[in-house]
């Protein structure tokens, strides 16, 4: 008689069987890929406590020792943790500064893989015209596409200049074109022999693929990258002369910024579609220096005790991939973030690769913080009566300043205020907050000549409150994440005003000013 001819038998067997074939809750045995959105879980449905995860977001919400604008935390492709501080969202597009290079180098890959550019080791020449070209040398024609990609060319430019301003992005329409201004700068050193991070290095790239391709990096992205990974809403700003701008200003949202570090934890793979080879995903997170930095192409890379690679750029915007937990952290910064740090608490929480007991009582605290993050409560409001019907309505002309304001005033409304600017032919009437919960804008301040605000027009988003004595503090917020700025409007002895930005928040340099304001 057989093994299983019992027919209880057989049944247990099978029972037995199709349990383990049936995928856990928020899990499932099918392919799943993200291109129309991200799949959410619990924590512990994914092998992480939620306990450590509320940890790292009381420190978040704290703000003390690490915040962020946004933080998306996913595991084996599950998203377990999506929080913003409000006003801020995590599908709205946010500036990613330098982690953009990341994309870039992708592109780069893909490029290669299409037979377009034959690999990095082939000479930039190629692609540009050696005739004159400034301090043109030995070294300098020795420049290959690998050089560009690790920051060893060898071209003596560091990018930033008197505080703020990079002199390249200040090159006007009327002046060389960026990419034959960057070509032009003298060798310091042999290709691949040292590292000077540049964003000009990319926009050599960035002009590269655009040769190879016949298409700007931004065409060729939105046909070979981000309509694969369904990437739609997208800002990539461009140089004077249309080349896509390789060392930043790419905006993307949090949730599509995680669709990058998904298709490398993936090898590439994109929905049974090879997006980039192996090998180039291989090669991107290779170090390519014997000792500091840990640089590989255009992404930093992790070796000690918590291996892994991110793309990361200015003010705490990062894409950290954790290929031993089968993890993606993705942190939208404002200028005080400590990426490393999230990174790791983040990773600490992924205690097991198969599902731990629900904890519910954990989640019930993760959500709630969530929601008090995303929505805060309103406070109640702290007036000022007296001097607020003295000013409210008032207009102030202002002396000249690096923004070009003309005139300022407050109008007082309840639980909030309007904030008027006066700019050349551009007035803006700009809600503010009295309760702690911010306003939002419909229109936003113009662009900055530099790097600063890039993008005309962003809506802001303000909260405002008396602070000591008879100055009103005003606390503005663009929604794509490029600056913070606070603003003093000291009403003693008529008006002084004074606006510090996010440089001067994070003490990296001072950008602002201080003027008077004259009664009308």
């Amino acid at each position: 008689m057989g093994r299983y001819r019992n027919p209880v038998t057989v049944f247990v067997v099978l029972l037995a069987f199709f349990l383990l074939l049936t995928p856990v809750s928020g899990q499932t045995s099918e392919p799943y890929w993200p291109t129309d959105g991200w799949r959410t879980s619990t924590p512990e449905e994914q092998g992480m406590d939620s306990a450590v995860l509320l940890d790292l977001l009381n420190e978040l919400h704290s703000g003390v020792t690490i915040s962020a604008h946004s933080l998306l935390v996913i595991r084996h492709g599950y998203v377990v943790l999506d929080v913003s501080s409000a006003p801020y969202r995590s599908d709205q597009p946010h500036q990613l500064y330098s982690a953009a290079k990341s994309f870039l180098s992708t592109l780069a890959g893909i490029a290669i893989d299409k037979g377009l550019i034959g690999g990095v080791d082939q000479s930039i020449w190629d692609f540009f015209s050696k005739e004159g070209v400034a301090n043109m040398d030995a070294r300098k024609e020795a420049i290959q596409l690998q050089h560009l990609l690790t920051m060893s060319s060898g071209l003596n430019y560091a990018g930033m200049g008197q505080w703020y301003e990079d002199p390249m992005y200040l090159i006007r329409e009327n002046g060389p074109a960026w990419v034959n201004w960057m070509l032009g700068q003298r060798m310091m050193d042999e290709p691949g022999t040292a590292f000077l991070y540049s964003d000009g290095q990319a926009q050599l790239v960035s002009a590269i693929i655009q040769k190879a391709s016949g298409q700007t990096a931004l065409a060729f992205a939105q046909e070979n990258l981000f309509a694969p990974l369904g990437i739609r809403d997208v800002t990539w700003l461009a140089d004077p002369q249309g080349v896509t701008r390789g060392g930043g200003d790419l905006f993307i949202s949090p949730r599509d910024m995680a669709k990058l570090g998904y298709l490398f934890l993936r090898n590439g793979e994109w929905d049974g579609q090879q997006i980039v080879s192996p090998a180039w995903v291989a090669s991107a997170v290779t170090d390519f220096y014997a000792g500091p930095p840990d640089y590989g192409y255009y992404w930093w890379l992790n070796t000690g005790a918590l291996p892994g690679y991110g793309a990361q750029g200015y003010g705490g915007q990062a894409i950290f991939v954790l290929p031993e937990q089968d993890m993606v952290v993705v942190v939208t910064g404002d200028y005080r973030a400590y990426g490393e740090s999230v990174r790791v608490q983040a990773a600490s929480a992924a205690t097991a690769d198969a599902p731990l007991p629900p904890n519910p009582a954990a989640q019930e605290q993760l959500q709630a913080l969530v929601e008090a993050m995303q929505n805060p409560a309103p406070v109640e409001v702290v007036s000022k009566p007296e001097l607020e019907a003295q000013i409210s309505g008032q207009m102030y002309d202002l002396s000249p300043n690096t923004e070009k304001w003309t005139g300022i005033g407050l109008t007082f409304e309840g639980d909030q205020a309007v904030l008027h600017l006066e700019m050349v032919d551009n007035p803006l009437d700009i809600p503010v907050g009295l309760d702690d919960v911010y306003r939002v804008s419909e229109h936003g301040l113009p662009a900055l000549t530099g790097w600063l605000r890039t993008l005309p027009d962003v809506p802001l988003a303000a909260q405002g409150r008396w602070g000591r004595g008879e100055s009103f503090i005003v606390h503005l917020r663009d929604l794509r994440g490029m600056q913070e700025m606070e603003l003093i409007l000291n009403f003693k002895d008529g008006l002084e005003v004074s606006l510090s930005e996010n440089y001067a928040l994070a003490k990296l340099g001072r950008y602002g000013f201080t003027v008077r304001g004259t009664l009308r």
